[in-house]
């Protein structure tokens, strides 16, 4: 079935324009003509329309949300097949922007900002990680920025479209890797299997990268090359990235959550975030002169600061 503004579908919807496209689907805005609400439709592309593993990971995204209820979790209510058989889900259309592009826009943040974007998706993660699934995608372009009626903004977790049950999850094999490599856990590259401590690790690459402006890996030419490095390599400290002296405890917040070893990491995104927001709120005027570099205001602003040597 061919796609385009005015199309109907299930006699009533009505697709307006896309507005976005993934590695195996696009999202149109639509209107559901009888009550007229506007929605979002999110169909699998044509060229994987008669593909039935991307057939199946649709459905299984589908199916997944269908299992949870959280306000940071991106609701379908509706779910389909169009003539020809590629499946179809309706969510509601939202307003504002991914994490990627707030990050790409707006220079610096505030840590609070910051810890405040994050708590609800960290919530949403541990809600999914108890009903017994991963995400195994977590990136700032599977986060978005709504904005709610009132104006304020909160964080969703969005396409989980990898997400997997704990008990049917198949191991790893040599050679492939499934997701974005600069937030794949070490653990992506060999066959022991992807566990919650997985999620905890892209988690914390998406706070590492929106409190210093930079991955914990410098970029490789391959990405199977990335994900391997991260295997025998440990990331690079926060302090590696600013002539700010940081708080040791900030420092060592971020190496435990991105340690190759998974049971260092954190039990949980929320355990992560609640130590990170314990550090926000503490007040630390540093001597003038101190260059802040990339890093948001707030970052240096702890006690007990030291600088990086050279």
């Amino acid at each position: 079935m061919e796609l385009a503004p005015g199309t109907r579908i299930a006699e009533r919807y009505v697709l307006r324009e896309p507005i976005g496209e993934g590695g195996m689907a696009r999202v149109w805005a639509a209107e559901h003509e009888t009550l007229g609400r506007e929605v979002a439709i999110k169909v699998i592309l044509p060229v994987y329309g008669t593909n039935a593993e991307a057939i199946d990971r649709f459905m299984q995204e589908a199916r997944i949300l269908a299992r949870l209820s959280h306000p940071n979790i991106v609701e379908v209510f509706d779910l389909g097949t169009l003539e020809g058989g590629a499946p179809y889900m309706v969510m509601p259309l939202l307003l504002g922007q991914t994490l990627e592009e707030l990050r790409e826009r707006v220079v610096r943040l505030p840590m609070t900002d910051i810890v405040s974007l994050l708590r609800g998706p960290a919530e949403a993660i541990d809600l999914l990680h108890s009903r017994g699934f991963l995400h195994r995608d977590i990136k700032p372009d599977n986060l978005f920025v709504r904005v709610a009626d009132d104006g304020t903004e909160e964080v969703l977790l969005m396409d989980f479209g990898l997400a997997r049950s704990l008990q049917g999850l198949r191991r790893t094999a040599r050679g492939s890797v499934l997701g974005t490599p600069e937030y794949l856990p070490p653990e992506a590259a060999t066959e022991s299997g992807w566990t919650r401590a997985g999620d905890v690790y892209s988690f914390a690459v998406v706070a590492y990268e929106l409190f210093s402006g930079a991955l914990p890996y410098a970029p490789t030419t391959y990405p199977l090359e990335l994900v391997q490095k991260k295997l025998i390599e440990d990331a690079r400290p926060l302090s590696a990235h600013t002539d700010v002296p940081l708080h040791p405890l900030l420092v060592e917040i971020f190496r435990q959550a991105l340690s190759r070893n998974p049971a260092d990491r954190p039990p949980s995104c929320t355990d992560l975030l609640r130590a990170l927001h314990m550090l926000a709120n503490v007040k630390f005027t540093p001597p003038a002169g101190i260059r802040r570099s990339s890093f948001p205001p707030g970052i240096a602003d702890l006690p007990g600061s030291t600088r990086r040597k050279a």
